[in-house]
């Protein structure tokens, strides 16, 4: 584990999970660890970072929310949007709930500006914590990256569904004003559709696609 902070993180922050950090005394897992049992904080809104300001959500945001529960400061972190860890920072720190995520998906930095709400309630990680959390911690790994297998597989045909679009679009466009000709490259397509599901090849004739290799 690697602890970043500013100076004002730095008088907040526990001198023992720095200790931990630094030198594996005690053991962090006194302080942090997986987390599928403690209450989340409740996102009442993520808006687009003002050195962002065109980021888009993907669903599997990066994100970290820090707030006061109880007598402790807590850092609630989610990686790709369902794998949950939380830490204990320190003693609270009597300042507002404060949030950041980022789309680890997006072509150029995607940043958001997280407003939540923080659960009532803490239980703090411990050590042995995961032997009796095994099941429930395994649950919440197989879920999170359920979701994720889910929402890729939803992205990838969507995909194939706007790829089969665009194919058929080029075809009648190419096909001309002609009812007869576009009759034809509809049923071409169709054809060819009904191929590649069947899972048969298809071939294309590309001829006369790279003229430039008769110059």
């Amino acid at each position: 584990m690697v602890l970043y902070g500013n100076e004002q993180a730095r008088r907040f922050v526990s001198p023992e999970l720095r200790r931990a950090a630094r030198h594996g005394t005690p053991t962090i897992a006194n302080f942090a660890g997986w987390d599928f049992t403690n209450e989340w904080p409740a996102f009442v809104s993520l808006e687009p970072h003002s050195k962002t300001p065109q980021a888009q959500l993907s669903g599997f945001e990066h994100s970290v929310v820090i707030a006061d529960v109880g007598e402790n400061s807590v850092a609630y972190v989610t990686l790709f949007g369902g794998f949950r860890f939380s830490v204990i920072l320190g003693t609270r720190t009597h300042l507002p709930v404060r949030g950041l995520a980022i789309n680890p998906r997006a072509p150029r930095p995607a940043r958001f500006i997280v407003n939540a709400r923080a659960p009532e309630t803490y239980t703090p990680r411990y050590d042995g914590y995961l032997a009796s959390e095994q099941a429930r911690v395994q649950g919440g790994i197989q879920q999170a990256f359920g979701c994720a297998m889910q929402k890729w597989q939803e992205e990838a045909h969507a995909s194939y569904a706007e790829e089969l679009e665009n194919d058929l679009l080029a075809r009648i466009k190419q096909a001309g004003e002609g009812e007869a000709a576009r009759t034809l490259a509809i049923n071409e397509f169709a054809i060819k559709l009904a191929e590649v599901e069947l899972g048969s090849g298809w071939s294309t004739d590309l001829g006369n696609f790279f003229i430039e290799d008769d110059q």
